[in-house]
């Protein structure tokens, strides 16, 4: 079932799957832009070990996004978002996520992929390489189409910050940063606030204001984001 979504959603970078290695890049014609998450004002709740905030590049494109998985007999397409390659493409990526699988002959998973091939106004998507005999018909897949959304390349660069728990009145917190789905450990860093000078904690430009921690969850507001000229 197709379903028409107008709102702009900016793609996260939690993986629903496994990754799967690709030398894509982000389509040369869109518009590429620092994406922050959450948004700055916003109140949120993490637990121990969970993201704070992190900061990748994305671009501007069409989207499909699978709700649910779609499984037959010779293939299977992920939960999964893929985006559109050009605004004349037949071909949309997951962009360094498996999306799709080719099934062996007994029935087990087979080949992984990231290319879901579909023209906007038909009722197929399929696979590449199946000849046409690896498709899903409109009303096998419930899939939701976005004219214009924010998509996330995950072999790009990003940066995180982390919560790892609390003694006393202080929080300490970690800093990891990856490029082409690879870690930059030697950016590793790990740090303290204490809580009893105060209640903000910044790093690289990061702000965040800490309203309520134990040593399982943090409660806090993101008050600036990581800066563009530490990239």
């Amino acid at each position: 079932m197709m379903k028409k979504n107008l709102t702009v959603t900016a793609l996260t970078a939690v993986a629903l799957t496994g990754c799967v290695s690709t030398s894509d890049p982000a389509p040369a014609t869109k518009f590429v832009k620092l994406i922050s998450s959450p948004a700055l004002g916003t109140i949120s709740t993490r637990y121990l070990g969970d993201d704070l905030t992190k900061q990748f590049t994305g671009f501007e494109a069409e989207t499909l996004t699978v709700n649910a998985v779609a499984d037959a007999s010779t293939i299977r397409v992920e939960p999964v978002t893929f985006c559109r390659t050009s605004p004349t493409s037949k071909e949309w990526k997951s962009y360094g996520r498996i999306g799709t699988y080719l099934k062996k002959f007994d029935g087990s998973l087979g080949t992984p992929g990231d290319t879901l091939l579909h023209k906007p106004g038909s009722n197929s998507y399929c696979l590449p390489g199946t000849m046409g005999m690896g498709c899903f018909d409109s009303n096998e897949i419930d899939v939701t189409y976005n004219p214009k959304d924010v998509c996330v390349s995950y072999n790009d660069f990003q940066r995180v910050l982390s919560y790892t728990g609390r003694s006393g009145d202080t929080l300490t917190f970690s800093y990891r940063e990856f490029s082409k789905g690879m870690a930059r450990s030697a950016f590793d860093a790990s740090f303290q606030m204490d809580l009893s000078q105060g209640n903000t904690v910044r790093y690289k430009g990061a702000e965040l204001e800490i309203l309520k921690a134990t040593n399982t969850e943090i409660q806090y507001k993101v008050i600036s984001n990581f800066n563009a000229s530490n990239l």
